[in-house]
């Protein structure tokens, strides 16, 4: 054995962390998709029982989320900083809280129809989730920083244009007084949303702090 081989065989570094990052990604992955179609649905049953597979998911990136933590604290090298680990796993269960929120939100509202802005957010949001579970994986090795970079730039433009529909659509619903109570209820909803795509940000702009830093 060469003896620079010698610190990774007495203090191997553990890669679970990866396996348990990629797997919340893939958590909130199926959130969004099941968002996006109870955003079609009409209010029933089957609208009913896919807002409690959301809620499902958000317990189980919870579960994911706590056991990436319970290992940050036994575990003396990790394959990046602890600290990196940490943001990482505690941006990606934010994601998840704020989607969860809406999905709740429209239950407990009662509220029947979105309004097309909303579902351009979704769309928004579905795909930054979408380039979120590519570079993701690409942690691991680190060899595509600029891929990566690119796709982190392209999270922040989708931000951007979820922020120019947001104000756009608090601008529509309070124009008149019409219905109050309900423009209330969808300023909730399209508020989570809009919590939703700046934790992506947010989420982006750690995983191109750790690109660059590990690069």
């Amino acid at each position: 054995m060469k003896i620079a081989d010698l610190p990774k065989k007495l203090f191997p570094r553990k890669t679970q962390f990866y396996d348990l990052l990629e797997e919340s990604t893939r958590n909130l992955s199926d959130a969004i998709q099941l968002l996006t179609v109870l955003a079609e649905q009409d209010a029933g049953e089957e609208r009913d029982r896919n807002i409690s597979r959301i809620q499902e998911l958000e317990h189980n990136g919870d579960r994911i989320t706590h056991r990436i933590y319970r290992e940050l604290s036994k575990t003396f090298i990790t394959p990046i900083d602890a600290e990196d680990i940490y943001a990482l796993a505690s941006a990606l269960d934010d994601v998840m809280d704020h989607i969860e929120g809406i999905a709740t939100r429209i239950h407990l509202y009662k509220i029947t129809t979105l309004p097309s802005s909303f579902h351009n957010m979704i769309s928004i949001l579905s795909k930054a989730i979408g380039v979120l579970s590519t570079i993701m994986p690409q942690l691991r090795g680190l060899s595509k920083a600029s891929s990566v970079i690119d796709s982190c730039v392209e999270i922040n433009t989708l931000e951007h244009e979820a922020d120019k529909i947001y104000r756009q659509t608090i601008a529509d619903l309070f124009s008149g007084q019409d219905g109050l109570l309900e423009n209330l209820k969808l300023k909730e909803v399209i508020t989570g949303l809009e919590f939703a795509a700046d934790s992506c940000q947010r989420l982006a702009n750690r995983v191109e702090h750790v690109v660059l830093k590990y690069s």
